[in-house]
């Protein structure tokens, strides 16, 4: 979804809870976009600052980065398969994967690049 052309009082995320593909499998989760950056104001909200202080808190970010910390509970969806379970899901189809295809990048690749690559494990923590 392409907010930028939009003044900043008509932007908004969204969330979308009933995703499909374009062979018509559903997924069981939700995807929200444009929640975090859609107005100045907003992105000032997320980094817990004003919105003349966006440019020192991400340079406090990179000069003094937080060490992650292992927490019992969290606002997030877990899903483990291991061993012999691994592909009983569908493998890597099971989660839906955002990709961005908003028109102007056909310019640059011939086809759609995946939006969200990150995964975070108790393994990449330690």
């Amino acid at each position: 979804m392409a907010i930028q052309g939009l003044p900043e009082s008509e932007r908004t995320g969204f969330l979308f809870e009933n995703l499909a593909d374009t062979k018509g499998n559903s997924y069981n989760c939700r995807v929200a976009t444009s929640v975090i950056a859609a107005t100045r104001e907003v992105y000032a909200m997320a980094m817990n600052c004003e919105l003349d202080g966006i440019h020192d808190r991400w340079k406090q970010a990179y000069q003094q980065p937080q060490r992650p910390r292992l927490v019992s509970t969290g606002p997030v969806k877990e899903e483990i398969h291991v061993g012999d379970t691994l592909l009983q899901h569908k493998g890597i189809n099971e989660f839906a994967i955002p990709i961005s295809t908003n028109g102007w990048e056909s310019l640059r690749v011939s086809q759609p690049f995946a939006g969200s690559q990150r995964t975070l494990t108790r393994e990449s923590l330690m």
